[in-house]
């Protein structure tokens, strides 16, 4: 099956702007909190044959090697494409904490780390970023697998909280501007006059994959010199069995077209499916 093209109805340049509002939003979500498959759960008493306690971690290297296996490869992408090993400092660490309050507060869950991460524990594993050959769209993914379906299914299922939408919306828009206002690194700001618009998360249509599927798509307009320079940022989750697989697609002047959000979904929902049942 071959990957349908990303067709491209604008050639505009890519500006410092819209990549700076990229890399924050991408942090927020995918390095963040809120993401599905980055909560790292503690030790867990369990009672053994002899009525003893003892102590098993979450998740273990077969696992994360099984998870590594149900990953994207750039070998799925087209011609031109590239990955770039994604680092692991997260420089917006400092808002984490109010980051994660918000998410709590509006969508009145009082445990932060319930919002959208079932137990994954330390099964997981994740792709650099996939970048197109014009650099307009990228493609990250991180796989995990639960202790049991289980698990699996309530992560999924916090994320149909039909609260969540306008949580993300303001959570995002408080985030980004509070990069803006102050960055990690003092170049990276808009350029004068530059001003975030109305930012947008709304439910994604994405076509059915695996055991679940929950897709978003955030909507970031940035007015430059009169002009809007459009970021879009996708979030498509999909569980088959007891793993789940969160796909992250960034552009910039238009969305990624349907049919391109639904074929990869598929590849990722087929891989999940061997691991998943493991």
């Amino acid at each position: 099956m071959s990957q349908p093209g990303i067709r491209r109805r604008s050639t505009q340049p890519t500006t410092n702007a819209h990549r700076f509002v990229w890399a924050t939003v991408v942090v927020a979500v995918a390095l963040g909190g809120c993401s599905l498959l980055d909560e790292e759960r503690e030790s867990s008493q369990t009672v053994g044959a002899d009525g003893t306690p003892t102590t098993s971690r979450l998740g273990s290297e077969q696992d994360a090697e099984s998870a590594r296996t149900a990953l994207l490869t750039l070998s799925d992408f087209g011609p031109g494409w590239s990955e770039v090993p994604v680092g692991s400092d997260d420089p917006f660490e400092d808002l984490g904490e109010e980051r994660d309050r918000r998410l709590s507060e509006c969508t009145g869950s009082a445990d932060s780390g319930s919002l959208m991460a079932a137990s994954i524990g330390s099964a997981k594993a994740a792709t650099g970023t996939f970048t197109s050959p014009d650099t307009d769209s990228t493609v990250e993914q991180s796989v995990g697998l639960a202790p049991d379906v289980a698990s699996a299914a309530a992560g999924m299922t916090a994320l149909e909280d039909p609260n969540l939408p306008a949580c993300l919306q303001g959570t995002f828009l408080w985030f980004i501007q509070t990069v803006i206002d102050d960055p990690p690194d003092p170049s990276d700001t808009l350029p004068p006059g530059a001003s975030i618009g109305d930012v947008t998360v709304a439910r994604l249509n994405v076509a059915q994959a695996g055991d679940q599927l929950v897709a978003f798509r955030t909507t970031i307009p940035i007015q430059i010199s009169g002009l809007t320079v459009t970021q879009y940022f996708d979030l498509v989750f999909v569980r088959s069995g007891r793993a789940v697989s969160q796909l992250q697609f960034g552009s910039v002047f238009q969305p990624f077209e349907v049919p391109v959000l639904d074929w990869t979904t598929a590849i990722a929902a087929n891989r999940l499916a061997v691991v998943g049942v493991q």
